[in-house]
């Protein structure tokens, strides 16, 4: 593997297009292309670096020279309102886990974003390089894969109840989830669970689809992972956190001390997407 870094800003949808992706070329002559894409949760991302990295992959640190690269790259091509670093709602930098090239001398953003996929043995399948942004053309490939060998199918879900519920959630999550989660919300003789957050589109309802059957079992699981909160919470917000680690401890039946060792680990996770130096 030959990893390659990449630093985007999260900004509030109002400074860029909602309706469109921008994209234009590097302010300092790289040859590169800077994109600002609408996302969910009216947020807009704006990136990449595309940089060689061989330092520790944990706890990825923006610099603030990175952030300034992207910057000045966007503001060369606005006639009006210039980005600041004031308007960053937050940060985060990942790795393209990028296959090596047989030119061990060549840059990162001259690689291949191609991946492999192969059988190390009978019952153990690899999945190398690509990036985020192919994970789905990734995933598709290794099902079609399997299947070629075991010939997996499909299996036809129950009957569909709740409707109402299930249409509330379907778009967002399929009919299979969205039922999922009107089993939880009928579990519950509150139906407060199924109210939308204050400052937050999703409902506790969601936050307990997502520990039960995604899976998450940490703070930053439920808010970096399964929904955008962190990238959206420029001021840390301790009371919607102890809110849903109030929702953990219920479902995992997490003791004081973990929930609060859970709490400091995310805080620290949430400081590293809002600063840069």
């Amino acid at each position: 593997m030959a990893p390659s870094k990449g630093v985007h800003l999260i900004v509030h949808a109002d400074h860029l297009p909602k309706d469109a992706v921008m994209l234009f070329p590097t302010a300092n002559g790289d040859g590169r292309f800077i994109w600002c894409m609408p996302w969910e949760d009216n947020l807009n991302v704006v990136g990449t670096t595309d940089t060689d990295y061989l330092e520790g992959k944990e706890n990825l640190k923006v610099q603030h020279d990175e952030v300034k690269y992207i910057l000045d790259s966007v503001n060369a091509q606005l006639r009006e309102k210039q980005l600041t670093e004031d308007d960053i709602l937050s940060v985060y930098a990942g790795l393209r886990p990028l296959i090596n090239d047989e030119d061990e001398d060549k840059k990162s953003n001259k690689r291949s974003r191609d991946y492999q996929v192969w059988w190390n043995n009978k019952n153990m399948i690899t999945i190398s390089g690509g990036k985020l942004t192919s994970f789905l053309s990734m995933a598709d490939s290794v099902l079609n894969t399997i299947d070629e060998k075991y010939k997996i199918h499909t299996i036809q879900t129950d009957e569909v109840k709740l409707i109402s519920l299930i249409d509330q959630y379907k778009e967002r999550y399929g009919i299979k989830n969205a039922t999922l989660i009107a089993n939880i919300i009928a579990e519950y003789q509150d139906n407060s669970i199924n109210q939308q957050l204050e400052n937050y589109p999703y409902t506790i309802a969601e936050f307990i689809f997502f520990i039960r059957y995604q899976f998450a079992i940490k703070l930053d699981d439920l808010l970096t992972r399964r929904t955008l909160i962190s990238y959206q919470m420029k001021v840390y917000d301790e009371a919607f956190v102890n809110q849903l680690a109030d929702v953990l401890c219920n479902e995992l039946k997490y003791n004081a001390a973990q929930i609060a060792d859970d709490k400091v680990h995310y805080y620290n996770q949430w400081l590293l997407m809002h600063t840069w130096k």
